[in-house]
């Protein structure tokens, strides 16, 4: 029997999902609703597994869940 991991999060627990996708060789796949870990927690540019992020385009949000700071996380480092 295969057995595939997926992790998913909201906010603080999308960046821990991502991390994950990065930190643990057992995640298959992460799917982040909102946030992005920090560059100290996990370099994004080593994610080996499919990640899907959603993020609010229109939301007026700063900070880990800014759409534009993860578009250009993502974009410029992956």
């Amino acid at each position: 029997m295969v057995v595939k991991v997926g992790v998913t999060g909201f906010c603080m627990g999308g960046a821990l999902s991502i991390a994950s996708a990065v930190l643990i060789p057992e995640v298959d796949a992460a799917v982040s609703f909102y946030g992005t870990p920090s560059p100290d927690l996990a370099d994004v540019s080593k994610v080996k597994v499919p990640v899907q992020a959603h993020f609010g385009e229109l939301d007026n949000i700063q900070g880990f869940s800014d759409v534009k700071v993860s578009v250009c996380y993502f974009c410029c480092t992956v």
